[in-house]
């Protein structure tokens, strides 16, 4: 009877987890819609990857990336080295994949927000050598 009564609260709970893990993928998938969505507006071609801690899909590598895949930038999850890396948009991946992978999306955020200020100082400063190169070429 013991064994009974663990197996029937373990079969009550599915239905309220099972709803739950559907409410939090459905709400994590319109998060990463939203920002893919922003950083595309933004034009954000900067890539940026974070590892994805606690990955327990595989024993490889696993980075959350931002990154060009066919004609558009995604945030993408990325196993393996460099030299053989799967790359899949972090919408096509598994449940389980996904939820594993959400945990990194703030700081891979953080790291886009750092990559591109530095990229616009740098920018800058280039400008501003040509420009004083250019005018010192004038007088």
């Amino acid at each position: 009877m013991p064994r009974e009564d663990a197996l029937q609260s373990a079969m009550s709970k599915f239905r309220s987890s099972a709803s739950r893990l559907n409410q939090l993928t459905d709400s994590a998938a319109a998060a990463v819609k939203q920002l893919e969505g922003f950083l595309q507006e933004c034009g954000i071609g900067l890539h940026a990857f974070v590892r994805i801690p606690e990955f327990t899909e595989s024993n490889e590598p696993a980075f959350l990336e931002w990154r060009r895949v066919g004609q558009a930038y995604r945030i993408c999850v990325v196993l393996g080295a460099p030299e053989h890396e799967t790359v899949k948009p972090w919408s096509d991946c598994t449940r389980e994949v996904k939820l594993s992978a959400i945990a990194a999306l703030p700081n891979l955020v953080t790291e886009l927000a750092t990559g591109i200020d530095k990229q616009a100082v740098a920018a800058q400063r280039a400008v501003e050598t040509v420009t004083n190169v250019l005018k010192s070429l004038e007088g």
